[in-house]
């Protein structure tokens, strides 16, 4: 099943230009309310995971601008983010998705980067991503992981 990218621009505290992208199912005539009241949610979640302010989304073409203020949130940086490991759940492939900029209230327990799945705020952005969202193949997803990464990610 063929997927459509969704990319989700984002600015950083010092004005910088961020944000992930992730796939979800492939856009036509028959599925475009869906479609993009799912890419809505995901935005949502999205935006409880980082401090970073939405200036653009698109899918295929621009579907939300957002203000383009910087946020006020001094971490809300580009450097930092949350790496988030998917694995297609036919194929077996593992994809990666960084959100810049990770809240200060999701930040990892002192002496980990890991972030327990079952936290809160994981759990329920997992929920929303895994039901919106699907494989570069477009296969339905299972997060693995979660963790804090610098700059090299």
């Amino acid at each position: 099943m063929p997927a459509s990218k969704v990319h989700f621009g984002m600015i950083d505290y010092s004005g910088e230009a961020c944000g992930p992208s992730v796939y979800v199912e492939e856009l036509d005539d028959t599925n475009y309310d869906a479609i993009t009241t799912s890419v809505n949610l995901v935005q949502v979640a999205l935006g409880v995971l980082s401090d970073c302010n939405f200036v653009r989304t698109s899918l295929g073409v621009e579907l939300a601008a957002g203000s383009g203020a910087l946020p006020t949130e001094v971490t809300a940086q580009r450097e930092v983010g949350i790496r988030i490991s998917y694995r297609d759940t036919v194929t077996g492939r593992v994809e990666t998705l960084v959100v810049p900029g990770p809240a200060t209230t999701f930040y990892p327990a002192q002496g980990t980067d890991v972030i327990p799945l079952d936290n809160v705020i994981a759990a329920a952005f997992i929920a929303v991503f895994e039901a919106n969202c699907v494989s570069l193949a477009g296969n339905p997803i299972n997060v693995v992981s979660m963790r804090l990464v610098g700059r090299s990610n």
